[in-house]
Order: structure tokens, then C-alpha cells, then sequence
């Protein structure tokens, strides 16, 4: 765990940041007093991600729901909609927009909320929701609030590889304010790399903007 304060009082008014770093899980929070709190980027990952029977904890699904959620989301599209959201036949292999990669991701594929019914629609806020949901519900209703605030019929849902589980597979969800990939390639579809971020707000970049507009 390591903390950068910029007083010796967390309290205080001076932005400070902690992160987490695994090998699974990667965790950076900024505070910026009387501005808000940052918390992308956000890496999730399991190995296995489905517990095979015979082994402690078996059938435990870590990212199920997530999972759950973008299958359910993908087979209910038809048409060329679920041809514009298809980008690959084959998964990816990786998240694009890894560590030091987080802005990589520049063109926007897949098909917008604006071509999906509410249903669909709800789907893809599903996603966002459990990805925010891992924070304190105050944090996370801000965090649903920016990409409210953003346009929610601009963010684009995007899949590639199997539509089926247990077989390598990659979802994306992206927008101005939101991008979420998750991908299952590893180990015949059983080891999942995950990232949320914020583009305007990667590490809480926006809010020290503001702070040192106010306070310089």
C-alpha cells in the first residue's frame, strides 16, 4: 500500500492519493478536498475465473455477474445492430487500454446506445453499475452520475470472439466518460483481465486541474 499526501493530515486541503497494486488487482484513489474523489484506473483479474469442481470454493465465478450480464446483453442484439457490435470473431487476447496503455483506446467501435432498445440499454448500465458498485455508494452514484451527465447514447458496446461461455471472448463498453473492457482468453476462456477507467479522469487528473486552478 502506498499513500502521497501533500500534508501530513489526509484531512486537510491539499490533494493525496493511495493505490493497491497485485498481481490481480490494481487500485488508485485520489482526494481532492472540496472537489471530489477519483478511483480509475481499476484492474480486475481471476485466474481461474470459474473454480472447476473438485477444487476448495468450486463453482465460485469471480466477474460472474459482469460476465452474466455482457452475454445476455450480446445474444439479445440482431441484425446488423449485433453486426456493428461484433468487431472480431476471435477475442482479443488482452484488454487494449492496459497499464501504461490507458488512453490507447482512441476510435470508438462497436454499436452506440442509441441504436439499442431499453432493455439493452439497461443492459449496458448493468455493467457500468457493477463495475462502480465495487466502491462506496456514494462514490459510485458519482461515478454513474459523470457518465449520466455524459450522454449515456454515445457510449458504445462492443464484443469480440465466442458467444458462448467457457470460450475466449472480450467485451468493451466506452464512452466520453466510461471504459470498461473485460477480457477471457487465458486458459481456454477461464482467466479474466478487467479495466475501468474514466479517460477525464484518469487519476483523478480532472480534480487536481481543479484544485490547482482554485488554489494558484
Amino acid at each position: 500500500l502506498e499513500v502521497r499526501a501533500g500534508e501530513d493530515d489526509p484531512a486537510g486541503t491539499a490533494p493525496w492519493a493511495w493505490r493497491f497494486e497485485g498481481h490481480h488487482l490494481s487500485l488508485s484513489v485520489l482526494v481532492a478536498p472540496g472537489h471530489g474523489v477519483a478511483v480509475t484506473p481499476v484492474f480486475f483479474g481471476a485466474n481461474p475465473a470459474h473454480v472447476p469442481a473438485r477444487h476448495q470454493h468450486a463453482g465460485f465465478r469471480l466477474l460472474g455477474e459482469e460476465e452474466a450480464a455482457a452475454f445476455g446483453l450480446v445474444r439479445s442484439l440482431e441484425g446488423d445492430v449485433k453486426s456493428q457490435a461484433v468487431i472480431a470473431d476471435r477475442s482479443l487476447g488482452e484488454i487494449v487500454s492496459g497499464p501504461g496503455r490507458e488512453l490507447s483506446l482512441q476510435r470508438v467501435e462497436g454499436v452506440p446506445l442509441a441504436r439499442l432498445n431499453d432493455a439493452q440499454r439497461d443492459g449496458v448500465l448493468r455493467i457500468l453499475q457493477l463495475y462502480a458498485g465495487t466502491m462506496r455508494e456514494e462514490i459510485a452514484a458519482a461515478q454513474l452520475a459523470r457518465v449520466r451527465e455524459g450522454g449515456i447514447e454515445v457510449l458504445h458496446f462492443a464484443w469480440a470472439g465466442s458467444q458462448a461461455p467457457g470460450r475466449p471472448h472480450y467485451f468493451r463498453v466506452q464512452g466520453p466518460t466510461a471504459l470498461i473492457e473485460y477480457d477471457n482468453t487465458q486458459d481456454g476462456g477461464n482467466h479474466v483481465h478487467s479495466l475501468w477507467i474514466d479517460p477525464q479522469g484518469l487519476f483523478g487528473r480532472d480534480l487536481l486541474k481543479a484544485h490547482y486552478r482554485g488554489a494558484h
